[in-house]
C-alpha cells in the first residue's frame, strides 16, 4: 500500500476506547507514586504487550538503592508512603487549619520525603534562615521557590524539612505541584548518602496565607509523614515485533509518574500501536524488514541500563506528553525535536513530509538539545532519536494535569508516528532515494539563503558555516546506511559542488576579513 493508504489504515485500526481505558488503568496504579504500585503497573504493561501479540516480552529488574550506577545516573532509592499531613497549631485562631493532607491530594507530599512521627515544628521563612544559628525542629517555608533550588542552603541550617508553595501556574491557586526531582547534587534524585528531609507541597493560596501568618509572628505546625525510603527495585518492560533482520527501531515511553499526560497516555498509546501493527501484519500483508521494539521504564534513569548493554537498536522514537492540549497550556503548537547535528538522520525529511501531508495541528521544528527524552542520541550511545511533544508548559507536574487532556491531538500524533515507524521498518527506504535527495538540496539551499542575513559576521565565519553544513547534510544523507541503503556517491559529490560554488561566490563579495566573535563563539566562551 502507498503512504496515504498506510496512514488511513492506521487511523481505521486504532482503538481510542482501548487506549483511553488503559491510560486510566495505568494512571490509577501510579497516581500515588509508590514503588509498590509501580510494580503492579509494570506487570499490567507486560500483560498488555503480550495481549497485543508483542514477542519476547520481559520485565528487567533494576536496582533502586540510591547507589547503583547505570550509565551516567545514580539510581534513586525506592519510596512508598501511606499518609501525610501538615496542620497549623499556632496562631490559635488557625488551630487545626490543614495546609497539606494526602487524603485531599497525593501531591501534598514530595517524592522521597523523609518520614516523621507526629511532631510539632516552628515555621521560618527562607529569607530569615540566616537569622538563627540552628534550625533544629524547624521547617523552612521556601515560598514559590522550587525545593531543588534552595535545598542545599536549607540543609546547612540543620532544619528538618521544607514547605513549598511552588507552582508553574500560581494563578491556579488551589492546584498543587508534584515535587519529584529536588536534589542539586546528583541529577534529579537524592542518593543514599544524602540527608533525608521532610518536604510538603501546598497550594499557592495556602502559601499566601502561610506567608501572611509568618509576617505577623510565630507559626507552629503539627506534621506527620508515614513514608518509607528503602533499597528496592524499578522495572523496565520490553518486547518486540520481530523483523527479518536483527536491527530494530525502538519506541520509548516512560512510566512511573502520576499524570495522565506525563506519561500514562504515551505508554498506553504505544501498546495500542503495537496491537494495530500486529493486526496489519496478520490481515494487511505488512511485513517488517526491521524489528520494532517497545521500551517502558523510569524516565531516563530506567533506560540507561538497557543501552549500556549490547542491543540492535538503530533508531529511537520517544513518546512523552502527547495529549497536553496546546490551547489550554498556551503553547499554541506541537514541538518536533529531530535528530541532533552531531548525529543526523535522513528520516527527519520523511517525517517532515508526513507532517505537511497529514498532521492537522500547528507544529514547529526545533534543533534537538540533549535532555531526558533525547539522551540516546548522544554519541556515547549513538542512536538518532525523534521526539515530538505537546508541552504541558506551566502545568508541568501540576495537579491541573487531568484538565488539559486532548485525546484527539494525542491520536493524531500516534497516527503519524506509527506511519513513520512502518515506513522505516518496511525496509523500503531506497524507494525514497530521489525524494530524500530533493529534501537534502532543499535544506541546503534554505540554509544558504539564511546566510545572507548574517551581516555582522565575516567571510571566515560564512565559509566555515557552509563547510560545516555541507558535511552535516552528507552525514545525514549517509545515515541511510543504518537501513542498509548504499548512498549515491554522485549525490555526495553534488553537495560538495554546491558548497564549492557558494564558497567561490563568497570570496567575490566585499566582506570584512576582520575576525569578530559570533553569537556561538560568545556562548562557547
Amino acid at each position: 500500500m502507498n503512504v496515504k493508504q498506510l496512514y488511513r489504515t492506521i487511523r481505521d485500526l486504532f482503538s481510542e476506547t482501548k487506549w483511553v481505558k488503559l491510560t486510566y488503568e495505568i494512571f490509577n496504579l501510579e497516581k500515588n507514586f509508590n514503588y509498590s504500585d509501580f510494580e503492579k503497573s509494570a506487570k499490567l504493561c507486560r500483560e498488555e504487550l503480550k495481549n497485543s501479540k508483542v514477542k519476547n516480552v520481559e520485565i528487567i529488574e533494576l536496582k533502586a538503592d540510591g547507589k547503583t550506577v547505570y550509565g551516567d545516573f545514580i539510581m534513586p532509592e525506592s519510596f512508598d508512603w501511606e499518609y501525610a499531613y501538615l496542620k497549623i497549631t499556632h496562631p490559635i485562631e488557625f488551630k487545626d487549619y490543614i495546609l497539606a493532607d494526602t487524603k485531599i491530594h497525593p501531591f501534598c507530599i514530595a517524592n522521597r520525603s523523609a518520614p516523621t512521627k507526629e511532631k510539632l515544628f516552628e515555621i521560618i521563612h527562607i529569607n530569615d534562615i540566616n537569622k538563627k544559628k540552628n534550625l533544629k525542629n524547624y521547617l523552612v517555608f521556601c515560598d514559590n521557590i522550587h525545593p531543588s533550588i534552595c535545598r542545599e542552603s536549607i540543609e546547612s541550617t540543620n532544619a528538618e524539612g521544607i514547605i513549598s508553595s511552588y507552582s508553574g501556574a500560581p494563578e491556579y491557586k488551589d492546584c498543587m505541584y508534584w515535587i519529584n526531582g529536588w536534589s542539586r547534587r546528583s541529577g534529579w534524585y537524592q542518593t543514599k548518602d544524602e540527608k533525608k528531609l521532610i518536604c510538603f507541597s501546598i497550594s499557592p493560596s495556602k502559601g499566601e496565607l502561610l506567608k501572611k501568618l509568618i509576617e505577623k509572628g510565630s507559626v507552629k505546625v503539627c506534621a506527620c509523614v508515614k513514608s518509607k525510603i528503602y533499597n528496592g527495585k524499578i522495572n523496565l518492560i520490553t518486547g518486540n515485533i520481530p523483523g527479518k533482520r536483527k536491527k530494530e527501531i525502538t519506541f520509548l515511553a516512560h512510566l512511573y509518574e502520576p499524570m495522565i499526560n506525563d506519561n500514562a497516555s504515551g505508554v498506553s498509546g504505544l501498546i495500542e500501536v503495537a496491537n494495530l501493527i500486529n493486526t496489519m501484519i496478520e490481515n494487511y500483508g505488512f511485513t517488517p524488514e526491521y524489528g520494532i521494539r517497545f521500551l517502558f521504564g523510569m524516565e531516563m534513569y530506567g533506560f540507561e541500563n538497557f543501552f549500556e548493554k549490547k542491543h540492535s537498536i538503530i533508531y529511537g522514537i520517544n513518546v512523552d506528553c502527547i495529549t497536553c492540549d496546546i490551547q489550554k497550556t498556551g503553547t499554541k503548537y506541537i514541538t518536533v525535536y529531530e535528530s541532533h547535528f552531531t548525529n543526523p538522520f535522513f528520516g527527519d525529511w520523511i517525517f517532515e513530509d508526513l507532517l505537511e501531508r497529514f498532521f492537522c495541528f500547528p507544529w514547529r521544528k526545533r534543533r534537538t538539545p540533549y535532555h531526558d527524552n533525547t539522551f540516546i542520541s548522544d554519541l556515547s550511545i549513538g542512536i538518532p532519536v525523534l521526539y515530538i511533544i505537546s508541552s504541558p508548559g506551566k502545568f508541568h507536574h501540576n495537579s491541573y494535569d487531568s484538565e488539559i487532556v486532548n485525546w484527539t491531538q494525542g491520536k493524531e500524533i500516534l497516527f503519524l508516528l506509527t506511519t513513520y515507524c512502518c515506513l522505516l521498518s518496511s525496509g523500503k527506504s531506497s524507494n525514497y532515494l530521489e525524494q530524500i535527495k530533493f529534501f537534502a538540496k532543499k535544506e541546503f539551499f534554505s540554509y544558504l539563503c539564511k546566510l545572507q542575513n548574517f551581516n555582522e559576521t565575516t567571510k571566515y565565519h560564512l565559509e566555515n558555516r557552509v563547510l560545516f553544513f555541507s558535511e552535516y547534510l552528507k552525514k545525514k544523507y549517509c545515515s541511510l546506511e543504518l537501513f542498509d541503503v548504499k548512498p549515491c556517491r554522485k549525490f555526495l559529490k553534488e553537495i560538495d559542488e554546491i558548497s564549492e560554488k557558494t564558497l567561490k561566490k563568497l570570496k567575490k563579495q566585499n566582506l570584512r576579513e576582520k575576525l569578530q566573535k559570533t553569537r556561538e563563539d560568545k556562548k562557547a566562551e
